[in-house]
């Protein structure tokens, strides 16, 4: 499993369970299917739900009917608007608004991480206000002790699928240094995130090479 803090690196822990979910360090994807916010909408957080349920290989609800559902407009949904919206129309029963100071964000990022794993998205909050959903990363070995996740791979309803963030540049717009960090996640998938942050310690933690302007903008899969 893997962790992370500034100024340091990712580590992908594969050892950690005998079965671990991530693939080779070529990359991961979880397979989520991309779908577009509807045009001229804010509809970001449901088309992240709508994302999450076609994954799930469920009945495709429309985004104005998640947002109606939650009682929501194309003015955009709130985080636990959100969260109701996956208990309600996916089949994670369990999700929670998750969101922490961006000084603790060891723990944040480890149940993120932990969720991937497990074949379970999460969705992300970045720059504040704007719905993602997590597809995967990249990662390299590093000599017995793990992997280093290079880079993020997320769903941006907005902009795009398969945007890629390098792992620092991640952690600076889901955990913005003046900000909090927040996401939609499963509380049975992320269960493990103690154990590994306790088994991790202070190897959680970023050096991808792209912290902040250190790295090209946004680059796209």
């Amino acid at each position: 499993m893997t962790l992370l803090r500034r100024g340091g690196v990712l580590l992908i822990g594969l050892g950690l369970f005998m079965a671990c979910n991530i693939g080779s360090y070529e990359g991961f994807r979880m397979g989520v299917p991309f779908r577009s916010q509807e045009l001229n909408s804010l509809d970001c957080g449901p088309a992240t739900v709508q994302m999450w349920t076609v994954y799930d290989a469920l009945f495709e609800p429309t985004q104005q009917q998640i947002a109606q559902y939650v009682g929501g407009s194309t003015y955009g949904l709130s985080e636990q608007s959100i969260a109701d919206a996956v208990n309600h129309f996916t089949n994670t029963h369990d999700a929670y608004w998750d969101f922490e100071a961006y000084m603790d964000y060891e723990g944040f990022m480890t149940r993120q991480i932990t969720s991937v794993d497990n074949y379970t998205p999460v969705i992300a909050i970045i720059t504040f206000n704007h719905a993602v959903i997590l597809n995967g990363g990249d990662w390299h070995p590093l000599q017995g002790q793990g992997y280093q996740w290079d880079f993020v791979y997320y769903h941006d309803p907005l902009r795009g699928r398969n945007r890629r963030r390098g792992s620092s540049e991640w952690l600076d717009i889901n955990c913005p240094p003046d900000g909090v960090c927040e996401q939609i996640i499963s509380s049975a998938a992320s269960a493990a995130w103690g154990s590994n942050l306790a088994t991790y310690g202070e190897d959680v933690y970023d050096n991808s090479g792209c912290g902040s302007g250190s790295c090209t903008a946004e680059n796209q899969y």
